[in-house]
């Protein structure tokens, strides 16, 4: 395990959360910065595939479950309607007039 991760999960399990990084600290940590080389960017944009993507296997669950999809909720991106969800946002400023 690089220092740099040891270094970070050290910091993310102080037991005071004043002493915990903030989450600008955290992107900027060495593990993230050097070791991952994350872009942040465009890993906001979903444009990064995830370093390990694990094998599912349901052959050990039940049938019901097995039919369900195997992509997570972030895999599958839900959106709604642009018009959709103005009506609701507009309704919502709408109710107190």
């Amino acid at each position: 395990m690089p220092d740099s991760s040891r270094a970070l999960i050290s910091a993310l399990l102080q037991k005071r959360p004043e002493h915990r990084p903030t989450a600008d600290d955290i992107k900027a940590h060495p593990f993230f910065v050097s070791t991952m080389r994350i872009n942040w960017e465009a890993l906001l944009r979903k444009e990064l595939s995830p370093p390990v993507k694990p094998n599912v296997d349901l052959s050990n669950f039940p049938q019901k479950h097995r039919d369900a999809p195997t992509e997570s909720f972030v895999e599958q991106s839900p959106t709604l309607p642009l018009g959709e969800h103005n009506d609701f946002f507009f309704h919502a400023t709408d109710a107190g007039d």
